[in-house]
This record gives structure tokens, sequence and C-alpha cells, in this order.
């Protein structure tokens, strides 16, 4: 097996045949010409092209490993991932990023680290320079578990800033098959994340020249014994602990380093490296319409109406009882009750309201003082609305009203409403059903 370990090296392994589309001269951006761009966004390969952003860290690995371990697996995945790549595949390799937001490691000499609000800017900048360039898909591929939350705030930032479909991954969270997986621990998977069996392992097979195996051991992780006892804060899950990587081990590092092999170590960066190549081709894949730029507005549905000019009806229209009584309340017109004396005393009346009956009851004869008594009640030029027991009369009194010259408005439904299924009023409709104010005299 051999490995590529420069943009050098991958371009002479296999001079005579082709490794990438037409459209790129190479997989690796700082390799373009400002016109290899220019000729990238104008081709058809601009829609499935892929930017890849590698962002590792460069910091303390316990006493067997040197700082740039993140740095130099991510690169080992990288070169593994490249002789796999479809030809057909548009796919641009970023200058790395090898520090990164390491604080819970400061502590130990050596480390480099950013400031959150410094790494979000510094890759956002990246991301705004890609997208510039035409490029319109960015995967943030990372080797430092500590920065994970800022790739996420950088990918929505750049899809709300530039409208880029960036994601995020981390070649440890790319599915292992189980055989290689097999090859560690259920507790070296769970705690043994930090220069621990598997990066030890991935070391010897890529840079075993910088690995100290006579400083390695078996580094026990505190979060081991939380978990034996606190079945909430030692899951990993339900809640997440501010921590400095001596919190876990003085030594700063966790898991069983002591039992990495360099064969295990080529098994994780080759499966590790196909799996980006399937990640890359599924980002590749994805169309246009993955993001959408017109959301969905729910606007504030329209008000069903609360009035109905009838003025070819002869009176000035119909009114709900809700409108109607907001009317009055506002001072906005005056509110007349038409019914008989009898149906107000039997069957309730409105707080307020002036009684002018359009129908004498019994015999239910017109009122011969209507007139006289509608324009004492409306005074002068004041709206009025009339309310009869369900709608019907009022319509009849609005119109004489009309005739008076005042500007007379049904009110709908009447005091009790329409007769429901069993004949029954005050039950469908009407001044009462509706909750508004009335009283029994």
């Amino acid at each position: 097996m051999w490995r590529i370990v420069s943009r050098a090296r991958y371009h002479a392994v296999m001079p005579t045949e082709p490794l990438y589309p037409p459209a790129l001269p190479s997989r690796f951006w700082a390799d373009l010409g400002t016109r290899d761009f220019a000729q990238l966004a104008a081709s058809a390969a601009i829609e499935n092209t892929v930017a890849v952003l590698p962002v590792a860290a460069t910091e303390q690995h316990g006493p067997h490993l040197p700082v740039s371990v993140d740095a130099t697996l991510l690169q080992g995945v990288i070169d593994a991932a490249l002789p796999l790549l479809s030809p057909a595949l548009p796919v641009l390799f970023l200058p790395p990023q090898n520090v990164g937001l390491s604080p819970e490691h400061i502590r130990f000499p050596g480390t480099l680290t950013l400031a959150p609000a410094t790494l979000i800017a510094l890759w956002t900048e990246l991301g705004e320079s890609v997208a510039r360039a035409g490029i319109k898909k960015l995967l943030l591929l990372n080797s430092h578990g500590g920065q994970v939350s800022v790739m996420d705030i950088v990918a929505r930032e750049l899809r709300t800033r530039c409208g880029l479909l960036v994601y995020s991954a981390s070649w440890f969270s790319l599915p292992l098959p189980s055989e290689v997986g097999a090859r560690f621990s259920a507790d070296e998977h769970r705690f043994g994340i930090h220069a621990g069996a598997m990066e030890t392992s991935m070391m010897l097979h890529l840079a075993p020249q910088w690995v100290r195996m006579e400083q390695a051991q078996n580094f026990h992780s505190s979060s081991q014994d939380r978990a034996a006892r606190y079945p909430l804060l030692g899951n990993g899950r339900s809640a997440k602990l501010g921590w400095q990587m001596q919190d876990y081990h003085p030594a700063g590092a966790v898991g069983n380093a002591a039992a990495a092999t360099a064969e295990n170590g080529l098994a994780v960066v080759q499966a590790a490296a196909a799996q980006l190549v399937q990640l890359l081709s599924e980002i590749s894949d994805l169309p246009a319409s993955t993001l959408c730029d017109t959301p969905e507005l729910h606007p504030t549905p329209t008000p069903a109406p609360t009035f109905f000019p009838r003025e070819e009806q002869g009176y000035a229209g119909d009114v709900t009882p809700e409108q109607a009584w907001q009317w009055v309340s506002a001072g906005d017109a005056v509110l007349i009750d038409v019914r008989s004396d009898a149906e107000r005393a039997w069957v309730g009346e409105v707080p307020g309201a002036l009684a002018v009956v359009w129908k004498q009851w019994p015999g239910m004869l017109l009122n011969p003082d209507f007139d006289e008594q509608m324009r004492a009640a409306a005074g002068s030029g004041q709206r009025v609305v009339l309310l009869c027991r369900s709608g019907v009369r009022s319509i009849a009194a609005a119109q004489r009203a009309t005739q008076l010259g005042i500007e007379a408005w049904n009110v709908l439904e009447g005091f009790e409403g329409d007769p429901d299924a069993k004949a029954q009023r005050n039950h469908t409709g009407g001044w009462r059903a509706r909750g508004l104010p009335w009283r029994q005299t």
C-alpha cells in the first residue's frame, strides 16, 4: 500500500490517467489559477462541485504523541481518499486550517488555539471566498472534537450570508465497517477519545517516527467512573461537562494507547477514506432544490367581515353582534332594542340599550309613536344599531329609520339567534349565545 503524502506526490502517482473532471486541472484549490476558477464557474460542473475545507488543531496529545496529531490524521484520511474519487466527481480541497479551538488543552505547553470568535470569523470568511468563486457546496471536514459546535455555527452563518449549501463532518463520526470497529473495545470507542488506541494506531501507520510507544499506557478516563455511578451525568447525552483535558486524565490522554498497532491504524484510515468518498459523492449529487430561499410564509388570515352594507335594500347594513357591541362600547353607535316590552322582560335585555318598540304586544301592531321615539333615541346624526329577537323585525325598523334620515344598522342574529334542532333559541348565534353583556329583568 502506498500513501499520498503531498500534492506533488498525488500528481505523480498516475500521470497518464485523468484523476479529476476536465473543468478541474487539480483536486487542490491552491493549484488552480484565476482563469481556472472562471472556467469552472462557467461550466456545467459548477453545480456539483464540492469545496472541502479541512479543519484540524495543533494541541497536546499526551506524553506519547506530537501536537500535530489532528492535522496528521485528517491529512492521512484525505490522502487515502483522493485516489478513490471518481474522475467525474468535481471536488476541490482548500488549504488545511491546522490551528483551531483548543482551550481545553491550554494548560499543556505546545498547544495552539484561537478564540471562538476568531475561528468563526476565519472559517466564515474562507467560506465567503468559496462562494465568490461561484462554488455552491462546501464541506467542513474536521478532526478535532472540541470544535464541532463551531462548525455548526459557521455552516448556518454561510447558509444565511451566501446561500451556500454547507455540510460539516468529522472523520471520526463517519461510520466504520463492523470488522474495523471490532478492532477496538466498546469502552475504547466510548472513552478513548483523545490519544487512545485508535488515534495512536493511526499515527503508527501515518507518522510512526513521531510516536513514543514507551510513553504509551492505558490512560483511564474519569468519565468512565462517572458513567458507572451517574446515569444522567455519565451517559454522554443528557448533560455535558465544561471540561479541561486534565479533568479526564492528568497526562492529557484517555484510552488504551498501549494497545495501538499500525495495522489497526491502517484499517481505520482506509475505512474513513472510503466513507469520505461516499460523503463527497452524496453532497455533489444533491440538487439545487435542497435549499429553499423562499419560505412559505403563513400570512395573518384576513378577518371575516363584521359588517355588510345594504344600502340597496333601504338601510345602512347588517352588523355582527360583536361589532355592534364594539361600536356601542366606543361611543360610535346607540344600541336600540326594537323588541316588545314583554320580550325584554321575559327573555332579557342589554344593559344601556334604549327601547323603541317596532311592534307592540299583544297583537304585534306597529308602534304609532315609532318615528318620534326613534328620532329621540338616535339624537343628532348618531349611528344606531337595532336589535330584535332574531334579526328580522330589526331590518324593517332599520329601513324605516333610514327613511327618517338616520344611519341605521341591523344586528345580525338578534338577541336570541335562530332556533336549533330542538326549536330552542339562545344556543345557535345571537347576542346571548355569543357571550355579550345582557341581564334578566
